[in-house]
């Protein structure tokens, strides 16, 4: 730059980036006066102080700038590498440095090359916390579902004990006041678990809840509620069914969620009907099955109406005398969303509710057979061998109380490690395997328990039983061997159809039973993504992109070291984490299936195997994240 080029000069001398000419002998000859503003430095100093530029770079990052200088001289240009330097009075601030050659357009020579550099300490400050945040984040979305899950199993291992005792105790002649008490047991557990269901369900994260495809008898299932409500109803008020024969025969969906749906509007209508009549209707229109609750209870005002699918509405204060939290519209909402079905209600104040559930399903060619006894009277059920496993000695108690109520012989044990050696010494024809224990899961129980029995000529029905609904694979019962999955608490009708599953074979367990999988909604956690998509960078980048970005990244590296060499529990350990802070859930399930298999020094093969589901699973999750 010459002196006699005054507009020249006064524009470089003003622009607000640190620019700085070092010319074709490295001799730094011109520094803009914006280094005193991020250095400390008057550009005096900086053209006196041997080294200058390299001088003020933190040592950490020298090699870097001198890499930059060398790169510029070469005549090549580049943007935006950062460093740090040390400021005059001893801090430190992050920059960013740009660089070009100096050429002279005329004849084409050479003067040296130009630096700019530009502050971004602030840019860093955002960046740190974004990562924060992202960490908060990711340590919110794993203590809240760590939190469900301890109370789901908190919650419903004792009410299994409870509910199942007292269905056993049903069973013993009792006189006409003991019975009464146990029937208030029976209705009271009941009332607990539903409740502990809506609440979990309200306050579970994710997509809609997984849906099950099996065939069951619709019809039997509405009847079934009703009788099951009435000793809820009040007294004098008449609880009545209607079944159009049309709806009857056997059809295929989720009867659990189906059940739920019919619960929560007939515990809505015996809750607030304290005279006159409640009455279910099941009918067909067309394509679609009607499911209605009429009640002449004390209905709803217009606004209360408007309002009454919100979680915690309830009714009118003093409407009713039973408990409740206001849950229930909304759940049924929820399940009716994933059945792809509907929830009309009509409300008159002082006059009643009705309450109108459309939905579709498929019809099945299946029947049960007339001659086919209950399965008690069946004579192949004395030749039934059932094994149970649960670490609860009460529970083992219970489950083994009912299946030789049935009639078969049963085994208990308290471990996945005592379970493998049964299977490996003895036939079973169902084994039961509780999900939370001690060392091996229910899971890989179950996975280690099917590689043991996978060549012999009986194959065993294998059931997990789980008190968490939030956390555990429901979804994917086939992946782990299992061909049924039953959510605590278990009834005496389960244990019949596991039975039955067990007397009729394995094939027809996991055909009829198993789930269909699902991908792209029960894969992500959708909290933890509305978490990291509602952080925004100062470039507008949200936190989901940068972290997916990240994890693809890293996630690929560390699977193609796993595969290179002998990979280690602490490695598939650090994979869960990293897949799980952007909501894969499945991914993070698959990361944890690997772990487990690596902490038991399972074969190679075995191994490989994980790695391919958790790639795979991966592979899905970040394509669904990325259309998000």
């Amino acid at each position: 730059m010459r002196d006699d080029e005054p507009p020249y000069r006064a524009i470089a001398d003003s622009t607000y980036d640190w620019e700085t000419w070092i010319d074709e002998h490295d001799r730094v000859r011109w520094v803009n006066p914006a280094v005193q503003r991020l250095t400390g430095y008057e550009p005096d100093e900086c053209l006196a102080m041997p080294g200058f530029p390299l001088a003020i770079v933190h040592p950490d990052d020298r090699a870097r700038a001198a890499e930059v200088l060398r790169s510029a001289r070469e005549g090549r240009t580049g943007n935006d590498v950062e460093l740090r330097i040390v400021r005059k009075d001893g801090s430190t601030r992050f920059v960013a440095i740009s660089w070009q050659p100096l050429i002279v357009p005329a004849d084409g020579a050479r003067r040296g090359l130009r630096t700019s550099v530009r502050d971004i300490q602030e840019r860093k400050i955002a960046e740190e916390r974004l990562r924060e945040a992202e960490r908060q984040a990711s340590r919110s979305a794993h203590e809240r579902a760590e939190l469900l899950a301890t109370l789901s199993h908190e919650l419903r291992s004792p009410l299994q004990c409870i509910a199942g005792f007292a269905e056993l105790l049903a069973r013993e002649p009792l006189d006409g006041e003991r019975r009464r008490w146990l029937e208030l047991v029976s209705v009271q557990s009941d009332t607990l678990l539903r409740l502990v269901e809506d609440l979990l369900e309200h306050a579970s994260p994710g997509g809609p809840p997984v849906l099950r495809r099996m065939s069951f008898d619709l019809a039997a299932l509405v009847e079934h509620e009703v009788d099951a409500m009435r000793p809820r109803v009040h007294d004098g008020v008449v609880l009545g069914a209607a079944i159009d024969e049309r709806a009857r025969g056997t059809f295929e969906g989720d009867p659990d969620q189906l059940r739920r749906v019919l619960a929560n509007l007939l515990s809505n209508a015996t809750r607030f009907t304290k005279r006159g009549r409640i009455d279910v209707r099941l009918a067909v229109d067309e394509d679609e099955l009607v499911l209605e609750v009429r009640d002449t209870g004390v209905g709803m005002s217009d606004a209360l109406l408007e309002h009454a699918r919100e979680p915690f509405v309830q009714g009118a204060p003093g409407a009713s005398s039973r408990s409740g939290v206001g849950l229930g519209l909304a759940i049924v909402d929820r399940l009716l969303d994933a059945m792809g079905g509907t929830l009309a209600l009509e409300s008159h104040e002082g006059q009643g509710t009705r309450a109108v559930v459309r939905f579709r399903l498929s019809r099945t060619s299946a029947a049960a057979q007339p001659g086919t006894p209950a399965v008690e009277h069946d004579p192949r059920v004395a030749d039934v061998r059932v094994l149970v496993v649960d670490d609860s000695d009460p529970a083992r108690e219970l489950l083994g109380a009912m299946f030789r109520t049935l009639g078969v012989h049963v085994d208990t044990v308290e471990d996945g490690r005592s379970a493998l050696e049964r299977a490996r010494s003895e036939r079973y024809d169902l084994v039961v395997i509780d999900y939370h224990m001690p060392e091996l899961d229910g899971l890989e129980t179950a996975r280690l328990v099917r590689a043991e029995t996978h060549l012999a000529s009986t194959r065993p029905v294998l059931a997990l039983l789980t008190a968490n609904v939030l956390a555990e694979p429901r979804h994917d019962p086939v992946g782990a061997g299992l061909d049924v999955v039953l959510v605590k608490p278990l009834r005496l009708d389960h244990a019949r159809g596991l039975v039955r599953l067990a007397i009729d074979g394995a094939d027809r367990a996991r055909t009829v039973v198993a789930p269909p999988r699902r991908a792209g909604i029960d894969e992500i956690d959708r909290e933890v993504v509305h978490d990291l998509a509602s952080v925004r960078g100062a470039d507008g980048t949200t936190l989901l992109v940068r972290t997916v970005a990240r994890v693809r990244a890293h996630a690929a590296d560390a699977i193609a070291k796993m595969r290179a060499s002998e990979p280690r529990a602490g490695d598939a350990h650090a994979l869960k984490g990293l897949v799980a802070s952007i909501g894969a859930r499945r991914a993070a399930e698959r990361a944890g299936a690997l772990e487990t298999a690596l902490r038991e020094g399972l074969a190679r093969e075995v191994i490989e195997a994980r790695i391919d589901a958790l790639e795979r699973d991966l592979d899905r999750a970040l394509t669904t994240l990325d259309a998000m």
